[in-house]
C-alpha cells in the first residue's frame, strides 16, 4: 500500500514540476470506457483522474499529454461489475492506466482533428497507439476530445465471463479534457 502512495506521489511530483508550461486538466474532465457482453453493455466514467498538456515553453510548439488515471476511479454504476474489473485489471498491482503522447504543436493543432502517437501503459504493457483528437478552443479553456478502442488481449487482461461468456475484447474509450 505505502508502494502505492509513493508511485502516486511520483507520478503526480513529474506532471507538477516539469519545465515549461503547465496546463492541468479540470474536474469537468472525464474519461470513460464502455464494454460488450451479448446480454448487455455498459459504461464506466471517470472524473478522478489527473493530468494535462505540458509544453517546453509558451510557444506551444513542444507539448505532450499526460495522463494518469486510476483504475478504482471508474464507476459503471454497478459495485459488482466494478469490483470485477478491478480483479481482472489486477489493479492492486496495477493501479492505473496512464498515456503519455509524443510531442506535438498545440499552437498548431488547435481548432483540428488530428492523430497524435503515444504511449499508453495498461496493465503492465506498454503499448504504442495513436488517436484521433480534436482540440479547439472552448472560452477561456482549451478542450480536447477523442474517441478510440483498445484489446483487452493486447495488454494481457483476462476477460471475465457472465453466463459463461466472456465480455467482448474490444473496449471502447472516449474523453473529454477541459483545462
Amino acid at each position: 500500500m505505502i508502494n502505492r502512495y509513493i508511485y502516486i506521489i511520483l507520478i503526480f511530483t513529474s506532471i507538477l514540476h516539469c519545465k515549461g508550461v503547465k496546463i492541468l486538466f479540470n474536474n469537468e474532465s472525464v474519461i470513460s470506457y464502455t464494454g460488450s457482453h451479448p446480454a448487455h453493455d455498459w459504461r464506466g466514467v471517470s472524473q478522478g483522474f489527473r493530468g494535462g498538456i505540458i509544453c517546453k515553453n509558451n510557444s506551444f510548439k513542444e507539448c505532450v499529454i499526460k495522463i494518469a488515471a486510476p483504475l478504482k476511479s471508474f464507476d459503471s454504476n454497478n459495485s459488482g461489475r466494478d469490483s470485477n474489473m478491478l480483479l481482472a485489471t489486477e489493479s492492486n498491482k496495477y493501479p492505473f492506466i496512464k498515456f503519455v503522447s509524443k510531442r506535438f504543436n498545440l499552437a498548431d493543432s488547435l481548432e483540428q482533428k488530428f492523430d497524435l502517437p503515444g504511449v499508453l501503459d495498461f496493465h503492465g504493457v506498454k503499448k504504442d497507439i495513436s488517436i484521433n483528437i480534436e482540440i479547439s478552443r472552448k472560452g477561456e479553456s482549451i478542450l480536447g476530445i477523442t474517441d478510440f478502442s483498445l484489446f483487452l488481449s493486447d495488454y494481457k487482461v483476462s476477460r471475465p465471463e457472465l453466463l459463461f461468456t466472456p465480455i467482448s475484447d474490444k473496449i471502447n474509450i472516449s474523453c473529454k479534457l477541459l483545462c
